[in-house]
């Protein structure tokens, strides 16, 4: 499109759209200028450049990703064994407690979560390992959980004890290591019982034998690296032992079923409703640091705003973490 226009020494210009000066329409839209006046100065207007936009956009886009990925992992790494730790020695402390007390438990129902058996691995440097009823992936950012529908360690019958190979401290990382003979120590309500190790498995691979005179049995239950090593959990691992020493307890009620998210490599989607708590909690946080630092200033935002998003941070890890595998 062309246009005309005075200036204040009387001056005329044109002004040309760059796309007609790209189609060849200048020369038909823009004759002579009135009598006397000199030849029209045509003006293009350049038009706008936005080719590094996207590129910028993609950066940015990669390192917001990045940063997230990287967060993730040393929170599965790091962190989340932090948190086990704590959590550990609260339950310890707990369990400690009752079994003075005589009030563990030891019948069904047990709620989920609480402290059932203490377990002790001589050969993995393991020592009064908190158990915890329930082996879905949010029962097992404690510690190795019992399967609900299996009996107490030291009762009769098989009682499946599953724990995580990499996150959250990764209690049960080692068990690979162990051979035949090697003994499990198991501390419960109803008493300490002591376990030998018959053998490990992998998916596929035949029960033990049963053994002339021993009624209760133990499978311990982790899962081997995958094609990322830890990070990528593969098939499970299962590690098999018979009771010695000491006659197996009966078992004192009828045991509960076991929901699909108790089983093997199974994620947890009940943490869907604080993924979302912690989701809004964190963009309040970011808000509060984006209004304080235009408000307050610099020191006195990271000093009020690094706490909040560094616990939202954690809030949303912990509860993305229960949608992976339970043996993660």
């Amino acid at each position: 499109m062309v246009s005309a226009a005075e200036t204040q020494t009387g001056q005329i210009v044109t002004v040309v759209d760059s796309a007609d000066v790209q189609s060849g329409r200048v020369a038909e839209d823009s004759g002579p200028g009135p009598l006397g006046s000199s030849a029209p100065q045509v003006e293009v207007a350049a038009p706008a450049r936005s080719d590094g936009a996207r590129p910028a956009m993609l950066r940015a886009a990669a390192l917001v990703l990045g940063l997230l990925s990287a967060w993730l992992l040393l929170f599965a790494a790091l962190l989340s064994s932090l948190q086990a730790h704590g959590t550990q020695g609260r339950l310890y402390a707990m369990y400690r407690s009752e079994l003075a007390n005589e009030t563990a438990p030891y019948e069904a129902p047990i709620p989920v979560g609480d402290p059932v058996a203490l377990m002790s691995v001589a050969r993995l440097g393991i020592d009064h390992l908190v158990i915890v009823e329930g082996t879905t992936s949010s029962q097992l950012r404690s510690g190795p959980g019992h399967e609900v529908d299996t009996p107490l360690p030291g009762q009769v019958g098989t009682s499946v004890l599953m724990g995580r190979s990499f996150s959250y401290g990764g209690p049960f990382s080692g068990i690979s290591r162990l051979r035949k003979g090697d003994e499990i120590v198991l501390t419960t309500a109803q008493g300490t019982f002591h376990y030998q190790v018959v053998d490990m498995r992998h998916p596929g691979a035949a029960l033990p034998r049963p053994v002339a005179g021993v009624t209760g049995w133990l499978t311990l239950i982790t899962s081997s690296g995958g094609w990322l090593g830890p990070l990528t959990p593969g098939g499970p691992v299962y590690v098999d032992a018979s009771l010695a020493r000491s006659e197996a307890q009966p078992v004192p009620a009828a045991l509960p079923l076991l929901t699909s998210a108790g089983h093997a490599l199974r994620g947890d989607t009940s943490a869907l409703v604080p993924l979302i708590f912690w989701i809004e909690g964190l963009l309040v946080a970011a808000a509060v640091v984006a209004v304080g630092w235009w408000r307050w200033g610099r020191w006195q935002t990271w000093l009020v705003g690094v706490p909040l998003l560094l616990a939202a941070s954690w809030g949303v890890s912990d509860s993305l973490m229960q949608f992976l595998p339970n043996l993660l």
